[in-house]
């Protein structure tokens, strides 16, 4: 094994960590996160969220605004949700997916729609009904 793989391999996925964490902050807020937000949610400094949004920007997938709080924009091809992004999000509220069969199945239970009111009917006191056909004129 290369010595120093696993630190490589730590550090692209934190850099993808972050931009998926950017996208699904889009896609719930339809704002960019701000670097604290980002560090806040994923449990890093903001130094080392500085640090992999600035490879995000050198590699294209971001571009930062500066002087913007909320200056970080996806661009490009991270600004595509994948198939994969909406299955997994699909997952997280509770789909079952099923990419073998490409089958999707909804949470359980299903909520139901509300019943409509009842009415308040009594049929054997209506007027011409439950009386044998016979009908009080009146």
């Amino acid at each position: 094994m290369l010595q120093g793989a696993g630190s490589l391999s730590a550090a692209i996925s934190r850099k993808y960590q972050v931009l998926a964490f950017i996208k699904m902050f889009y896609l719930e807020h339809g704002v960019s996160p701000t670097q604290g937000e980002i560090a806040g949610g994923m449990r890093l400094s903001k130094q080392r969220i500085q640090a992999l949004v600035r490879q995000l920007d050198s590699e294209g997938l971001v571009r930062r605004v500066y002087g913007k709080r909320r200056g970080i924009m996806l661009i490009g091809r991270a600004k595509r949700f994948s198939q994969v992004d909406a299955l997994l999000q699909l997952q997280d509220n509770g789909w079952r997916v099923n990419v073998g069969e490409l089958e999707l199945t909804p949470p359980l239970p299903i909520p139901s729609l509300p019943l409509p009111p009842q009415l308040d009917h009594i049929p054997d006191v209506e007027i011409g009904v439950g009386h044998g056909g016979n009908r009080r004129h009146g």
